[in-house]
């Protein structure tokens, strides 16, 4: 690896530590109503400040996606995450190749046809509004404004909002964006990245003046899923493909067979080989998280390409911990139906919060550690009305008649996890989890060893634990002997800091 790029990986890594504090001290002094009732008063938060500490961490990460790319390599060593509007992605090194329009072009369009576009826009007047998509999008592929880019982006996105616009022509307008943003994937990657964030920002409604969210863009669904398998595009492309997939899922009304072919498509980038390895844990969370939107368990085929990929994310030992969080909040946010092995889906939750804590006891440094627990948190009882309303969580789910005799073993693994999580989150210095705890959970995942390790009876049976994995949650009791102290590997995922 070049030492410019390397030097610029060893920054961005610090900034993702700063964020990730930012994001704990969010967790600790906002307050969210929605919680009140389990998590002491010190961790309570709101939805705004998650989303203003990780967007801290995205303006780092996006930036060193392109330098990589530009090294001849696909993602840095640190997680890497989105932010809106999109972050600056731009490197002196990057050679322009393929403009799509020339500077005399874009100024010509600008004297004669800038308004003309703005008044197309009220009135479906496709011939403006193609011409007008096509230079805005192509005005990206111009080497005068690789500094301006996520200005661009916004710019375009800011014309589609305007209360103004149609229905009809907005509709239009992302299909015709969409056609051209296919073209642009070969250029170079500030290009490309922006193209994908702008693909996935698309959308045919706007917010609510109640919170509502915007409505995205259904047909952009083809766009992602060329991104997602392709083998050669940029891994910072597919995790905004991913962030668009799991909008579709979340705040669309997509048909069966679209959320099947939004399935399939996470489903096949998370078993995909350039998913694969610690560099890429970000691009995996995302995958992840979109997964539990998209209102399946199951493809259109009947098979469980959700849940299974969901539930081995979870089980994986060797996958980052929040990784593994973000898995157990997913899998609840699923429409679970009367065949799916709830106790199996405690169990492993059960484990991982074990496991977890004996990481943490040992490593209390790590700043992602609270954003774990509220993830744990959130796989029984979620933190916003919106998702409660939904009847996302396990203990939502397990109030429907069809799942309602798994009730007690899904609120007793939370007696349990409860106070544990507790521990983490109430505290403003990082304490051990108390011994007594850990012996509480531990006991819990002893009694409770699954009797079905296949999540739905389609579904392959999942890793059971080794011996030596359950030895180690049978002696949980004492993993706060060392608390504090940083021991190297932990027994999941990468608990340094990463200084």
């Amino acid at each position: 690896m070049e030492p410019i790029v390397r030097a610029i990986f060893d920054h961005c890594v610090k900034l993702r530590r700063f964020a990730f504090e930012r994001f704990a001290n969010q967790c600790r002094r906002s307050v969210s109503r929605n919680i009140g009732r389990d998590l002491p008063e010190t961790t309570r938060r709101g939805h705004k400040g998650v989303q203003f500490a990780l967007a801290a961490c995205a303006v780092a990460t996006v930036l060193l996606f392109s330098v990589a790319a530009a090294a001849q390599e696909n993602e840095p060593e640190t997680p890497a995450e989105e932010t809106t509007p999109p972050a600056e992605t731009t490197t002196d090194e990057t050679e322009y190749a393929g403009e799509k329009i020339t500077k005399e072009e874009r100024k010509s369009w600008e004297r004669q046809h800038r308004t003309k576009f703005t008044n197309a826009l009220r009135k479906l007047d496709t011939a403006e509004i193609d011409l007008g998509v096509r230079y805005h999008l192509y005005g990206l592929t111009m080497e005068e404004y690789r500094d301006e880019l996520p200005e661009l982006v916004r710019d375009f996105l800011d014309e589609l909002k305007s209360p103004v616009v149609s229905a009809e022509s907005r509709e239009y307008a992302n299909q015709e964006a969409v056609e051209v943003a296919q073209e642009l994937l070969d250029q170079p990657p500030e290009v490309r990245i922006n193209v994908c964030i702008l693909v996935a920002s698309l959308n045919v409604e706007n917010a609510g003046p109640r919170g509502e969210p915007a409505v995205p863009y259904i047909p952009a669904i083809d766009f992602h899923s060329a991104v997602l398998n392709d083998p050669d595009q940029l891994v910072a492309c597919k995790i905004w493909a991913a962030i668009g997939m799991g909008r579709i899922g979340r705040d669309a009304q997509p048909n069966v067979t679209q959320r099947s072919q939004i399935a399939n498509s996470l489903a096949g980038a998370l078993a995909a080989p350039d998913a694969a390895g610690d560099e890429h844990m970000w691009y995996r969370m995302r995958l992840v998280e979109a997964m539990g939107n998209c209102g399946l368990t199951h493809n259109v085929t009947r098979q469980p390409v959700v849940i299974d990929g969901l539930m081995r994310a979870l089980a994986d030992p060797e996958e980052h911990f929040v990784v593994r969080a973000t898995a157990a909040r997913s899998i609840p946010q699923l429409p679970l139906g009367p065949g799916t092995e709830i106790p199996l889906i405690c169990y492993e939750i059960g484990r991982l919060t074990n496991q977890m804590t004996q990481a943490r006891n040992q490593n209390l440094k790590a700043p992602y550690w609270k954003y774990c627990y509220l993830l744990v948190y959130s796989s029984f009882r979620p933190q916003l009305k919106e998702e409660q309303d939904k009847g996302w969580g396990l203990l939502n789910q397990t109030q429907q008649a069809q799942l309602r005799q798994h009730a007690p073993v899904v609120n007793s693994l939370f007696d349990v996890i409860l106070p544990v999580v507790n521990s983490v989150t109430e505290s403003v210095q990082p304490q051990a989890t108390p011994a007594p705890l850990l012996e509480g959970l531990g006991d819990w995942i002893q009694n409770n060893v699954p009797k079905n390790w296949k999540v739905t009876p389609e579904s392959n049976e999942l890793k059971r634990p080794t011996e030596d994995e359950e030895a180690t949650m049978a002696d949980a009791g004492g993993a706060d002997s060392g608390a504090g102290v940083e021991t190297g590997a932990a027994p999941s995922g990468n608990t340094s800091t990463g200084e």
